[in-house]
């Protein structure tokens, strides 16, 4: 059978699908994307489990003459009525929140995350995850596809950025699951920040009763979810609120556990040292978030990157060379101990990477 080559439109993943699939839609296995096959040339794998959606083809996406300001972000209205919704515990790994599985019936209740991301609260570039009641997922042996329901994502602008009802209208449940956990509960992550650690779950059993836990790393989200739901007047809204004050500032306290759990591997922090601040590498993916990458402090920089670690005081003179290699933005910061710590970057991290180090002693070469 003929084949062709096809790339998903969203996240750039090469795929393959047979010439007979040529005008129907397609689903990217990676970021769970629909699109419209194109003529392309290449071999048969990979197929199989994504020429699954019915319906007329999409229209391609318009190109923009220019960069315009992201839409305001769409918030859900606040319910009339307070729902059982009730803090469980509050800690370094965030809230938790308890509430009856026979929530998850009302969609009002499952649209009710902010359309902002949840690690950076940034509105562009928008990925909207599904939250996955893990333990209600089939066993790995019985299916063999168990992670590829938590990494189902949609670009949410491509999704015509819907929101409510017209968003669950275009979510898929979770195949293999039961009611109610298998319904769409959207959430959000943009592309520059990893989902790993924002949002986890469980399921409890008490006796003949379920209790769903709801465990979101955002203060700030969490927040705004109790608000929607309980109102703020609500117990449950006034600890949050207060644990959010304590936290403001707290730059280390701002990223999700997961990545602090990797981090603390490679950097401990000197006796008297503020933590100002932590910027990926781009040569791993943002799952990996925590492995590699730069830490900024008031006292010196550390760069981690596959076996190498490099540390430069702040007390010193450094130099920041800019350059493209291989189509990919690289950092290079050497200090005048020789030292030299070497980062992929983009725009985003590098911006961020100079107000990390706006006060400090450093010269920017590009």
């Amino acid at each position: 059978m003929a084949t062709i080559a096809v790339k998903c439109p969203t996240c750039g993943a090469a795929l393959h699908a047979s010439t007979d699939s040529l005008g129907q839609n397609g689903r990217c296995p990676g970021c769970g994307a629909v699109f419209c096959l194109g003529e392309q040339a290449a071999q048969e794998n990979d197929v199989m489990g994504w020429l699954n959606e019915d319906g007329p083809a999409p229209a391609p996406p318009v190109d923009k003459p220019a960069r315009r300001r992201p839409d305001p972000p769409q918030e859900p209205e606040k319910l009339s009525a307070h729902l059982p919704v009730r803090l469980g515990h509050l800690d370094e790994m965030g809230v938790f929140l308890l509430f009856e599985p026979s929530l998850l019936y009302q969609e009002e209740f499952r649209v009710a995350f902010p359309q902002r991301c949840i690690i950076c609260n940034g509105q562009e570039h928008l990925l909207v995850h599904r939250v996955v009641w893990s333990n209600k997922l089939p066993a790995r042996g019985k299916f063999g596809m168990r992670e590829s329901y938590a990494s189902t994502v949609h670009s949410l602008s491509r999704l015509g950025r819907p929101a409510g009802r017209q968003l669950l209208a275009k979510l898929e449940p979770i195949e293999s699951m039961p009611e109610p956990f298998c319904l769409p509960f959207p959430y959000y992550v943009c592309r520059n920040c990893s989902a790993v650690g924002a949002v986890v779950t469980d399921v409890r059993r008490s006796g003949k009763q379920e209790e769903c836990e709801l465990g979101i790393f955002s203060l700030r989200v969490a927040q705004d979810l109790v608000r929607i739901w309980c109102g703020e007047d609500c117990p449950a809204y006034g600890q949050i609120h207060q644990a959010l004050r304590e936290s403001r500032g707290d730059a280390w306290r701002a990223m999700p556990l997961a990545v602090r759990s990797r981090i603390r591997q490679w950097y401990r922090p000197l006796e008297g040292e503020h933590f100002l601040g932590y910027v990926p590498d781009g040569d791993f993916a943002k799952t990996e978030a925590g492995l590699a990458g730069l830490v900024l402090t008031d006292q010196r920089l550390v760069c981690r990157k596959y076996a190498s670690l490099v540390e430069l005081p702040l007390s010193e003179q450094l130099v920041v060379h800019l350059h493209t290699k291989d189509g990919q933005m690289q950092l290079n910061i050497s200090g005048k101990s020789g030292k030299t710590a070497n980062l992929a970057t983009s725009d985003a991290t590098s911006g961020r990477l100079r107000t990390l180090l706006q006060g400090h002693k450093v010269k920017w070469v590009e």
